[in-house]
C-alpha cells in the first residue's frame, strides 16, 4: 500500500517537521505534498526552506481556505496518478502526528475511518447518520446568531451520538480514502473558507462518490486549535466564521438533492 500525504499549512510552519517525522517513522511507501496558504512573506520563506530540506513537494497558493486548498491538491493528484490504483490519500491539517499506519488496506471505493485521538478521546466518527438528521437545527443558530443556541444544538447532536449509527462524516483534521474516490468530482465547496469541511465531505460521500466507510487501523494524534487559534479568539468570532461555511453547505447540497 502506497500512501500519499497532503498537508495544508497556514502560519504553522513550526509543525511541519514533526508532521513529516511521524510519517516517515510509520511507512517507507510515501509521497508528501504540502499546500501553503499564504499568511506572511516570512512564513512562506520558512515553508520553502523546510520543504527543500525534507524533500516535500510544495504547492503555493494565496490564502484560499482549507477546503479549496485540498481541492487544488486533489486536481494535481488526479493528473499524476491513475485513480483506479491502490493509493491511499491522507489529506488534512499538519497539526497531527501519525501513530499507526497499516501495511494493507482494501482496494476500492473506500473511505478509511481513522482513530483521531485528542488525549484519550477518539473524535471519529465526527457525525453519524443519526446525528446528520438533526443538523438542520443549526438553522436556528443562523437566524439567531446566538452562541447559546449553537451550544444547544451541539448538545443535541452529542446526545444523539450515544445511539449506535453508521458513520456519516469523519473528523476534518484528516480525510483518508482510496484515490479512486477522487474520480467523481470536486469534494469541497469552493466558497467555504473555514469550517463545514466535514459536512462537505460527508455529503460528497453520500450523494456523489457513494463510497463505503471502512474502519481502519490508521491512528493519529490531533493537536486541537493549533492552527485555528491564530484566527479565532472568541465564540462570537467562531459563529461569524462558521456561518458562511454552513450556509454554503446547505445551499450546495440542497440544490444537488433537488436536481
Amino acid at each position: 500500500m502506497k500512501y500519499i500525504f497532503v498537508g495544508v499549512n497556514y502560519g504553522t510552519s513550526d509543525l511541519i517537521q514533526k508532521w513529516h517525522a511521524s510519517i516517515v517513522s510509520q511507512t517507507p511507501m510515501y509521497e508528501i505534498y504540502l499546500v501553503d496558504n499564504f499568511s506572511t512573506t516570512e512564513e512562506r520563506s520558512a515553508v520553502i526552506k523546510i520543504c527543500e530540506e525534507l524533500n516535500i513537494e510544495l504547492i503555493t497558493l494565496h490564502n484560499v481556505g482549507y477546503g479549496r486548498a485540498l481541492n487544488e491538491s486533489f486536481e494535481i493528484l488526479k493528473d499524476r496518478y491513475h485513480v483506479g490504483e491502490s493509493f491511499c490519500v491522507l489529506a488534512g491539517n499538519i497539526d497531527i502526528r501519525f501513530i499507526a499506519l497499516p501495511k494493507k488496506l482494501p482496494v476500492g471505493n473506500y473511505i478509511f475511518v481513522p482513530s483521531a485521538m485528542e488525549g484519550r478521546r477518539n473524535r471519529n466518527p465526527f457525525l453519524t447518520v443519526g446525528q446528520k438528521r438533526f443538523l438542520l437545527l443549526h438553522k436556528l443558530t443562523l437566524r439567531t446568531n446566538s452562541t447559546f443556541v449553537m451550544l444547544g444544538v451541539v448538545s443535541v447532536l452529542k446526545l444523539v451520538g450515544f445511539f449506535p449509527s453508521r458513520t456519516w462524516a469523519v473528523h476534518g483534521s484528516l480525510f483518508c480514502f482510496n484515490i479512486s474516490v477522487l474520480r467523481h468530482g470536486v469534494i469541497f465547496n469552493e466558497n467555504t473558507f473555514l469550517y463545514s469541511e466535514e459536512l462537505e465531505f460527508g455529503s460528497y460521500v453520500e450523494l456523489i462518490s457513494r463510497s463505503k466507510y471502512f474502519d481502519s487501523d490508521i491512528k493519529y494524534e490531533h493537536i486541537p486549535h493549533a492552527a485555528t487559534s491564530k484566527i479565532i479568539s472568541s465564540k462570537t468570532d467562531f459563529i461569524k466564521i462558521w456561518k458562511p461555511g454552513f450556509n454554503n453547505w446547505l445551499e450546495r447540497w440542497s440544490r444537488y438533492e433537488r436536481d
